[in-house]
C-alpha cells in the first residue's frame, strides 16, 4: 500500500477490503507487532467477523513522524490461517521554500548597520575588560 508523499505530522488514510467469498463466517484481526513506530499506524476496525458473501472495509491511518521515507508492516490474520503482511510505504515531507534572491546594497541601511555593529562591538569589548 503506497501512500506516496505525506506531509509529516499529518494523518493520511487509505482503505482495503477483506472479502469472504465462502459461506462460512470467519474472524479477522489486524496485528501491529511488526510496526517500528508504535502509535503512528492505526486501523479501524482492528478485529471482527465477516459473514459469508460479505466484505469488510479496513481503514488504515498513518502519520509519518519524520520528513523521510517510511515503511511499516501490519499483519492481517484471517480465520485460522497464518497472518499475511500488508506493507505500507510512503515519504514524509516538510513543506518549505528555499529562495535565493539578489541583495541590493542600500547606503542608508548600510550606514545604520555599520553604526549598530560598532556600537555592539564596543559594548562587548568594554564588558570583557571588566
Amino acid at each position: 500500500m503506497d501512500l506516496g508523499e505525506v506531509q509529516f505530522c499529518n494523518w493520511m488514510q487509505r482503505e482495503f477490503f477483506i472479502e469472504n467469498t465462502g459461506k462460512v463466517t470467519f474472524e479477522f484481526k489486524v496485528l501491529f507487532n511488526m510496526i517500528k513506530k508504535k502509535g503512528f499506524v492505526e486501523c479501524s476496525p482492528c478485529l471482527g467477523k465477516i459473514i459469508g458473501g460479505e466484505k469488510q472495509r479496513i481503514i488504515v491511518r498513518v502519520c509519518p513522524v519524520m520528513p523521510n521515507e517510511f515503511k511499516e508492516i501490519i499483519m492481517v490474520q484471517v480465520g485460522y490461517f497464518e497472518p499475511e503482511p500488508v506493507t505500507i510505504t510512503g515519504k514524509g515531507f516538510y513543506p518549505a521554500i528555499l529562495m535565493n534572491v539578489p541583495r541590493v546594497d542600500i547606503p542608508e541601511f548600510r550606514n545604520v548597520f555599520d553604526a549598530e555593529f560598532e556600537k555592539k562591538k564596543n559594548e562587548r569589548e568594554a564588558m570583557l575588560k571588566r
